[in-house]
């Protein structure tokens, strides 16, 4: 089958070229930026979440370690 797919491909035609040959190009410029974005996204979405029960903590009970309370003293208070 792929040999026949390739056997077949006209390479006469520019577009043509360029399309089978800038497949590859395409697909790792697009995965570059994907993994870059994706990475970097993850990284500082859960810094800002991190920041914001940081200082709600601070603004609330003006300690830090309210935030740690709520996590290892008390589970009860942790609900997802």
């Amino acid at each position: 089958m792929l040999i026949f797919f390739f056997n077949n491909i006209s390479f006469s035609t520019i577009p043509t070229r360029f399309i089978f040959f800038s497949i590859p190009i395409f697909y790792f410029i697009f995965f570059q930026i994907y993994r870059f974005l994706y990475y970097r996204l993850n990284y500082f979405l859960f810094l800002i979440v991190f920041l914001l029960l940081f200082f709600s903590s601070i603004l609330k009970n003006k300690n830090f370690f309210f935030i740690f309370d709520l996590f290892f003293k008390n589970p009860k208070n942790f609900s997802c």
